[in-house]
């Protein structure tokens, strides 16, 4: 055993580490310090002691026959009969050949049970598997009847090695659960990339960063920005980004390239690398005739806001389930329109803002496509949001650590007015705010409030923006003095300050009549220089 001398390195890419350790309790309710990548977007966990390449393979294969010893055959049995739903899965994504089984080999690496080759087995496919420890195989063996040419004792640089002597491809590699275990996941991928055929797949399962994933034999946890990093550098193309959030697993597919030696990508190419077609993006709403997505079925557009056009694969699928979660949760999500988030991130991108408060995320919409975007422009600490609703805060918090954003966003249980506010968003951002965006309370009172506590603590020449302003959503103050149209029309008014204030003589005009399209409007003035 010995003291790791590389615990500022990344065990995932192995860049160095930059940000401070997180501080997090592990599976057994110990503190423990985790690194979390900038280049690639995974943590690692800093646990006092790493072991040397044998004994780590030792170590591993130790922990995995004592968590298993206590399955029964029929436990087993049962396990590889749940797994076929994965088959069928992949079969009818195109990543299975469901009609040519027979002529389509299949390659499971750490294959444990032997479960998920067995399932592959029964449905037809012409499958291999491999797994290092003696004990497991013994047993797959023993309830499965795999001969030892259909399951071999070896490890993955083993298994490699064999199919690179034989000429053998594989069509589709397995890697269930693998990656969390192996200290340099990218590297073997790379190796793999050799006994892979020209149209092959790489199907990967691992755990997202949760407490009970955190002990010594995982090595590193993915985020979901990760799989983006690594289909980058190995110039692969990403697809089937799949997050199951009741366990806690991230599931994706690495699908070789059709041209023939193509160089590997930089990783500057990664946005790009892993972008959804708008048009793929924009059939998603197609069907959605709630009023929430009145923007997508009548503002004639044939392409998606930026705001969500720019997000890769895996923040589009986070995106997804949230409509669909806030669907079943919410009668109203209360999402800031198309019209607003556009004009907001043109801000923040434009300017290469920093230091963002938010007044008022309620489920977290704005929150999560502002933190997607700063993440984006590599500006950590830049978003600090208030909301007083505990419960929504909790379910945006939820979103936030889906999408590990963490290091981007901050979210605070409070009243936007405040007074402490201020001083704990300066804390968190180093500087002065450079935009202020209220979209909380809607009433006049307290959005007088509102620009009275904030204004002196901005930055000089900072952003003040303001959502429903129109005479329209005066009727969202519950206390009917007026709302926003009328706080921001007097505080400016008393302040010297002329605002451009967009729809705000509105009442009842629907908004696809609108050149600003959005009945609630949006105000925005400057702090002067």
């Amino acid at each position: 055993m010995k003291t790791d001398s590389s615990s500022d390195r990344c065990q995932c890419c192995g860049a160095e580490v930059q940000c401070e350790p997180l501080s997090v309790a592990d599976a057994s309710g110990k503190m423990l310090s985790l690194n979390s990548c900038h280049i690639c977007h995974a943590f690692t966990p800093l646990y006092p002691t790493r072991f040397e390449a044998i004994t780590l393979l030792k170590q591993q294969v130790e922990f995995h026959e004592t968590f298993w010893k206590n399955c029964t055959s029929e436990d087993l049995r049962q396990v590889s009969e749940e797994l076929h739903s994965v088959i069928c899965h992949y079969e009818n994504n195109g990543i299975l050949s469901c009609e040519d089984r027979t002529f389509q080999t299949v390659l499971e690496l750490g294959c444990g049970r032997g479960c998920l080759l067995n399932a592959l087995i029964h449905a037809g496919y012409r499958a291999q598997g491999s797994e290092p420890s003696q004990d497991l195989t013994r047993i797959a063996r023993s309830t499965f009847g795999f001969h030892q040419n259909t399951l071999h004792t070896e490890t993955i640089d083993d298994t490699t090695a064999r199919w690179l002597k034989s000429g053998e491809k594989a069509d589709v590699i397995f890697l269930w659960h693998v990656f969390e275990h192996v200290s340099s996941p990218i590297d073997m991928l790379a190796s793999l990339d050799n006994i892979l055929s020209d149209k092959g797949a790489m199907v990967i399962q691992v755990p997202l960063l949760r407490t009970r994933y955190l002990y010594p034999e995982h090595l590193c946890l993915f985020s979901p920005s990760t799989p983006a990093f690594i289909a980058s550098t190995l110039a692969y193309t990403l697809s089937n980004v799949e997050i199951d959030l009741n366990f806690g697993y991230i599931s994706f597919v690495l699908k070789k390239p059709n041209i023939q030696n193509q160089p590997k990508m930089h990783i500057q190419h990664q946005i790009k690398k892993t972008q959804v077609p708008s048009a793929v993006r924009a059939a998603f709403f197609e069907t959605r005739k709630a009023n929430r997505y009145w923007w997508y079925n009548h503002s004639g557009a044939k392409y998606l806001p930026p705001a969500l056009a720019l997000l890769t694969e895996e923040e589009w699928s986070i995106m997804k389930q949230w409509y669909d979660d806030t669907e079943k949760e919410f009668a109203s999500p209360g999402e800031l329109s198309i019209p607003g988030i556009s004009l907001l991130t043109s801000l923040i991108a434009g300017n290469n803002l920093s230091a963002v408060v938010q007044c008022g995320h309620y489920v977290g919409y704005s929150t999560l496509l502002l933190g997607f975007l700063l993440r984006y422009m590599q500006n950590q600490h830049s978003l600090y949001s208030i909301d007083i609703d505990s419960l929504a805060t909790s379910y945006t918090q939820k979103w936030l650590d889906l999408a590990d954003l963490n290091n981007y966003v901050n979210l605070s249980v409070a009243d936007s007015a405040a007074p402490d506010q201020p001083e704990k968003a300066l804390s968190y951002f180093g500087q002065k705010p450079q935009l202020l965006f209220i979209d909380s309370s809607h009433q006049y009172a307290h959005t007088l409030r509102e620009l009275d506590l904030w204004f002196p603590h901005l930055a000089s020449g900072a952003f003040i923006v303001l959502h429903d302003v129109s005479q329209f959503a005066t009727s969202f103050d519950a206390s009917g003095e007026g709302g926003v149209y009328r706080a921001i029309l007097e505080w400016c008014d008393r302040n010297h300050t002329k605002p451009l204030l967009m729809n705000n003589s509105v009442r009842t005009t629907p908004p696809s009549e609108l050149i600003y399209r959005d009945g609630c409007g949006l105000g925005i003035f400057q702090k002067a220089l």
